[in-house]
């Protein structure tokens, strides 16, 4: 693998951001990486929002982001950081919640005939 840059264009090309980061922080170049996630979370945030697995990585690198600069003793925004990814961690399971509940009335749904009333007044 070729050297990875603070400037992220490699790494953002071919999606390989976690990696880049990982070989930044192996070799002791904490600022190049904390560098390379603001950048991947500033493009991240730039893309759509309803689109689930940039969320996922959005959160991922919010994570790491936190992670870092936890590390260099930046505790407050370390936590800022980290409630934001799981914001967004929770949002995506609420919002499966939601939709596995909206599937599971619309299959559990009563006919329009009536049927579900009447067998409730039989019981």
């Amino acid at each position: 693998m070729e050297n990875p840059t603070a400037d992220g264009e490699e790494a953002q090309s071919s999606c390989n951001w976690s990696e880049a980061v990982e070989d930044l922080v192996a070799t002791g170049e904490t600022e190049a990486a904390i560098s390379l996630l603001e950048t991947t979370v500033s493009k991240l945030e730039n893309q759509e929002s309803t689109n689930e697995p940039v969320n996922l990585q959005l959160a991922s690198a919010l994570t790491n982001l936190a992670n870092l600069y936890s590390s260099k003793g930046f505790s407050l925004k370390s936590d800022e950081l980290l409630a934001r990814a799981f914001q967004i961690r929770d949002a995506k399971v609420v919002n499966k919640d939601l939709k596995d509940s909206w599937e599971d009335s619309a299959h559990n749904r009563p006919s329009n005939d009536g049927s579900l009333y009447i067998s409730f007044l039989s019981v």
